[in-house]
Formats: structure tokens, C-alpha cells, sequence
């Protein structure tokens, strides 16, 4: 971290100027999610001056879905904690666990040169955030996952420097068009989940989409007698990691055993770019971070690259360079929400194909972004939307007319049923641009594509035909199979089945109501299989199961991420290092 010479020589002089009032904490609380939101004060870089402001930290419980309750041990249940006006001095973590001060007076050009205190339990929401509480549950397992997020950042004059939610920022016009995308610079911002003392905290760079965009840095990890630091490499993760079906669980609960969570956050000093604290002096951060267990109203959407050139060369093109692809849609709550997809592979037909879930509500105001990873910002872009059709260019305007092609839907209602694919066709007919406006405009992409242009899109879903993936009205039951790879680390798990004392069983999810699927498994215990096994379109893999067979044992495997078959499909999961299992 580099600083500039002119802030160690004003220290003492705007030490005695700071005008930033003592505020207190103040604590409210909504149902049905776990909504945490501080309002921060942030200073310039390792230029911190001492404030012996105390905060009087109401007591709160907080409950989330009905699967899941999450309280401090108060007897008033109470959902919602607002932080407001609390002031972070600079610090410096690798991880959450342990924090570092920089002793007053003492600043330098560089981490390494400067000495620290180590926090005490006096620093704790002094300094620095710091709220314990407990998560509860009412089944076997349950999956924890962030449900979404706001900071918004704003300067002392009002400006906003800094918006994260997840989403990509569009700017529209009076009539909806998209007409620009915001960038947003990073923030030296940062949360941390602690759980068991065993396990790696969570370390999370609020600030970036995915964690190619992650900073990581040389933050402080102890101290010797004179407050000299040694510093460490931190490794960061983004909310988009623990997002439901496209990522990985952050908690898992087993049973009834609640879940100690303690929930940091600090503005990391040891942060390389001074520039941004420059920005960010004097700022007020808040924060909304939402916890969800209860996923029934989600279904997984199927995103296929089927482009072809704008020359009609037949090479798709979505996967290229550094691209990613992510969704948009306005919620139920008319909130926008962004989700990187995960990338399947050739999954369909051997074309490229992402998946991710959305709410089954959500049939119109969705968005498919090409997204570069490398410059922050979209190369195209596929609508489904009111008026979708006069946005196109006049290029794509005369490609719809083609054999093939045909207007762009404005629902994903086609045939009465839900659409659960999306195809993308060809491009926008700017070819490369420079131009956001251009990038932005609609490229040619269906719901349930038909070669023929047979689909009849409504305005909603048929309450007595099924959700579709294809075009027709399909039985919602589909054949599903699963296969559990055991690897040889977990010797004790294999001997489990070579025993004969237990048996596996897969465990599936289907609008909250579980069932359990007895599993084959080879003779040496390495895998278990499940197959042809009719399932409910919409079922999804939370976990697995050991039972011992006189009842007396049950080893729970949590899936780390739940698959949701949408189409008939094969998933393979592995059981990982910390007894969990995860697909690829």
C-alpha cells in the first residue's frame, strides 16, 4: 500500500478538525429474511483519529424462512438490524478473526513500515463491526444462501460514489430503453462470516461481480514485541458465490444444532490503491445484506448459444475470450437482481450452456448479458420485455423475417407453459462497437425456440398444463439420475458401505417436501448410483445420507450446491474435504 508524504504531515492538523458526531446504533427489524444494514463512516488510509464514542448495541433475534430461525437467544423474535452512523476506524484483517490498528502517530510509506496494535474485545463495534448470532433450524439440513445485497456509498456532498448490489447498473431513458451501463469503481470495504474456530472464515469483497474482480492484499496477520506487522495474502470471495442453484451454500445446518455465525466488517487499510480512499474519505457505506433458506419458489433457466455470425457464418461466438454470461430480472419485489449463471459446458446438443435459477414469478423484464470479465462491462445483450421488438436495429429488425427467425418475445409464457430455455440466435447487428447504447441493443434470442415460429406466446401461465422446457406441454415428471463419487480420502465413508452396516440414500427437494431415494453403490464403496429415478420437474438435490441399518447412526453429506432438473439429466456429485458434496 502506497501512501502520499503530504498525509503523514497533516495528520496533526486535521486530527483536531474532525467533525463526525457520536451516533448510537439504531436496531429494526422486518419478517421472513435476515436483513443486516450498516451505515459506515470511512477515512482516508491508515490515517485514523482515536473517537472514544460508545454505541449502545440493542439486543436482536432475528428470524428468517420457515426452515429457518436465526436469533441471539432473546425471547422477542425480531427479523430486521439497522446499524446507522457508526464510524470504522482503518484496520486490517486477513480474515475477520483477528484485527489490527495502526498505533496513533505512527503512519509510514508502506504496511510493512508502520507498527499496530492488535484489537481487543474493546475495539468490537467501536472500531469495527462485530455481531454474533445464531442460526436455527427444523430439518436434517438446510442450506443457507444470500438472498441479495445493497451498498451504496455516498459523499459528504451527496454524490453517489458507489452502488453494489449484485446487478449490473443500466441506465435507461424516459421509456425504458437501455441507454448506458454504470461502472462503479472498487471499495476497500469488507465482511467476513466466522463460524467454527476449525474453519476458514468467508472473506467478502462486497464491491465485485465475480472473483476475478476480487482484490486481495497483503493485510496485517500478527505482530511481534515492538508492532512490527507480518502481513499475508487475504483471498476473497463475492456474494455471487453463495447465491442459491448458481453457487454454493454459505451455511449448512444439520439437524437441530444451531449454527454460532459471527458477522465483520471493516474498511481494510492495507488496501493497494490509495486513490480510493482519497474517493471514499469521508463517505457514509451502507450495507444490506439478506440470508434466505427457503428456495420452493425458484425454478433453473437454461441459457443455449446457438449464435451464428453476423455474416451468417455458423460458429458460435458467446464463449469467447474472457466472456461470462449472467442474468437480470426485475423481482417480485421490483427490485433488480443480477446472477452469474454457471457455465454447464456443451450440455445441449454439444452447444455452449449456462443455467441459473429464477422465481417462478418472473416471466417478463429479463435480461442475458455477454459479459467481459476482464473490462467490467457488457458485450451484448438478450430482452425479453415490453416492446422488445422496437429497440431492435434495422440490421435484426430484417433478420426476424428471415425462415427461422421471428419477432422477440416479450414473456417467457410460450404455449401456456413457463419456458425454462432460453436459445440465443444471433447477435444485435452492430457487429463490434465501441457504442454502449449499441452493446445494449436486443439480440436475436427465444424462449423454447422453434425452427418453425409455432410458439404462441401468452401473458400467462395455463393453470392446467405444466411448466414446459421444450415447446410442449410435457408431463411434469421427468427421469432424473445421480451419482455420489467417494474419494479415497474418505476411506471411513467407503467402509461405511463395504460393511454392509449402512446404506445410501439421496435426498431430494421438490416444493418443500423431501424424499429420500435409496442409491446402488459399487463394492469398494467409491460410488453411488441412482438411476432412472421419476422426479417432479423441479426437484432438487439438497444432500445425502448414511443410514446405519438398525437405526442407531445417520451421516449426513449437505449438497454445497443444490442441482435443480429442469430436463431430464445425470448429475455427478463428489463428497469434498469438509464432508459436503458438490457437482461440476
Amino acid at each position: 500500500m502506497k501512501l502520499k508524504e503530504k498525509m503523514q504531515n497533516s495528520f496533526f492538523a486535521l486530527s483536531d478538525n474532525r467533525l463526525l458526531g457520536r451516533k448510537k446504533l439504531a436496531i429494526s427489524y422486518v419478517s421472513l429474511f435476515l436483513v443486516f444494514t450498516l451505515v459506515l463512516v470511512t477515512t482516508v488510509a491508515w490515517f485514523t483519529v482515536k473517537d472514544t464514542a460508545s454505541i449502545n448495541s440493542q439486543a436482536f433475534s432475528l428470524e428468517s424462512s420457515a426452515a429457518l430461525r436465526v436469533n441471539d437467544g432473546q425471547e422477542d423474535l425480531s427479523n430486521h438490524l439497522v446499524v446507522k452512523g457508526f464510524k470504522l476506524e482503518e484496520a486490517s484483517s486477513v480474515d475477520g478473526r483477528n484485527m489490527f490498528f495502526p498505533s496513533e502517530g505512527n503512519f509510514k510509506d508502506s504496511t510493512s513500515a508502520m507498527k499496530f496494535r492488535e484489537g481487543t474485545a474493546g475495539d468490537r463495534n467501536k472500531t469495527y463491526v462485530y455481531k454474533d448470532f445464531k442460526l436455527n433450524a427444523d430439518s436434517d439440513m438446510t442450506n443457507v444462501y444470500v438472498k441479495g445485497y445493497n451498498i451504496k456509498i455516498v459523499s459528504a456532498d451527496g454524490n453517489v460514489l458507489g452502488k453494489f448490489d449484485g446487478s449490473t447498473e443500466i441506465i435507461r431513458d424516459d421509456k425504458g430503453v437501455p441507454v448506458d451501463q454504470k461502472v462503479y469503481d472498487p471499495c476497500p470495504l469488507r465482511l467476513a462470516f466466522i463460524t467454527d474456530s476449525s474453519k476458514t472464515p468467508t472473506v467478502i469483497d462486497p464491491s465485485a461481480l465475480i472473483d476475478e474482480h476480487a482484490k486481495n492484499y497483503n493485510a496485517v496477520s500478527s505482530t511481534n514485541t515492538d508492532g512490527y506487522p507480518a502481513t499475508k495474502l487475504s483471498s476473497c470471495k463475492t456474494f455471487s458465490d453463495f447465491y442459491f442453484y448458481s453457487g454454493e451454500s454459505l451455511f449448512t445446518l444439520l439437524g437441530q444444532k444451531p449454527l454460532d455465525v459471527t458477522l465483520v466488517a471493516w474498511f481494510e487499510g492495507a488496501y493497494e490503491d490509495q486513490s480510493v480512499y482519497d474517493k471514499y474519505a469521508g463517505a457514509s457505506v451502507t450495507i444490506d445484506v439478506e440470508l434466505e433458506s427457503n428456495y420452493n419458489d425458484m425454478e433453473a433457466i437454461t441459457f443455449i448459444d446457438k449464435t451464428i455470425g453476423d455474416k451468417g457464418e455458423n460458429n458460435p461466438w458467446i464463449k469467447t475470450d474472457d466472456c461470462i454470461v449472467t442474468m437480470q430480472y426485475k423481482d417480485t419485489d421490483a427490485t433488480q437482481k443480477t446472477v452469474v449463471m454457471k457455465y454447464l459446458g456443451p450440455g445441449v446438443d454439444g452447444y455452449n450452456t449456462w443455467t441459473a435459477a429464477l422465481p417462478k414469478d418472473v416471466i417478463t423484464d429479463i435480461s442475458f448479458f455477454r459479459f467481459s470479465t476482464t473490462n467490467n462491462i457488457i458485450y451484448n445483450s438478450w430482452h425479453t420485455k415490453d416492446n422488445v421488438n422496437n429497440e431492435l436495429s434495422d440490421t435484426a429488425k430484417g433478420w426476424i423475417k428471415a425462415p427461422g427467425l421471428y419477432p422477440l418475445q416479450e414473456s417467457r409464457i410460450v404455449n401456456g407453459n413457463r419456458s425454462l430455455v432460453y436459445t440465443a440466435k444471433r447477435g444485435n447487428g452492430y457487429g463490434k462497437t465501441d457504442s454502449t447504447f449499441e452493446r445494449l441493443s436486443p439480440c436475436i434470442g427465444y424462449w423454447d425456440y422453434s425452427p418453425s415460429g409455432s410458439t404462441v406466446e401468452t401473458t400467462a401461465p395455463s393453470p392446467t398444463t405444466p411448466t414446459s422446457g421444450g415447446g410442449s406441454s410435457e408431463d411434469p415428471v421427468i427421469n432424473t439420475g445421480v451419482y455420489l463419487n467417494i474419494p479415497d480420502t474418505k476411506q471411513w465413508l467407503r467402509n461405511y458401505l463395504i460393511s454392509g452396516a449402512y446404506e445410501p440414500y439421496v435426498i431430494y427437494n421438490y416444493n418443500g417436501v423431501k424424499s429420500d431415494h435409496l442409491m446402488k453403490f459399487e463394492s469398494d464403496g467409491a460410488r453411488c448410483t441412482l438411476d432412472n429415478c421419476s422426479a417432479p420437474r423441479g426437484s432438487r438435490v439438497i444432500g445425502f445420507k448414511f443410514v446405519n441399518k438398525n437405526g442407531t447412526h445417520t451421516q449426513l453429506i449437505p449438497a454445497k450446491n443444490e442441482y435443480i432438473f429442469s430436463t431430464p439429466f445425470n448429475v455427478s456429485y463428489d463428497v469434498t474435504n469438509d464432508d459436503t458434496a458438490t457437482y461440476h
